[in-house]
C-alpha cells in the first residue's frame, strides 16, 4: 500500500516538474511559427510587388500569381498554428 501512495507521488512530482519545459517547448514553437508566418508574409509581399511590374507591362503574371496563391496558403497555415499554440 505504501508503495502504491509513494508511486503516485512520484508520479505527481513528475507532471509538476515537465511543465516548465513543456511550457518553454511550446514558446520556442510560437517563436518559430511567428518567424515563419512572418517570412512568408514577406515573400507575398515581394511577389505582389512583382506582379504589379509585369501588370503594368503587360506581361504574364498567371505563373507568379501561382507562387503568391502558395507563400499566402503556407502563411495561413503558420498562423493557423500559432493560433492552436496559443490556446494551449
Amino acid at each position: 500500500m505504501s508503495d502504491r501512495i509513494n508511486t503516485e507521488q512520484l508520479a505527481e512530482k513528475l507532471k509538476k516538474s515537465l511543465l516548465p519545459i513543456e511550457f518553454n517547448r511550446q514558446k520556442e514553437l510560437y517563436k518559430w511559427l511567428n518567424h515563419q508566418r512572418f517570412l512568408e508574409d514577406e515573400k507575398c509581399q515581394k511577389v505582389m510587388k512583382d506582379i504589379i511590374e509585369k501588370k503594368s507591362k503587360g506581361e504574364d503574371i498567371e505563373s507568379l500569381y501561382q507562387v503568391l496563391v502558395a507563400h499566402r496558403r503556407k502563411r495561413d497555415i503558420y498562423a493557423t498554428e500559432e493560433k492552436e499554440v496559443l490556446e494551449k
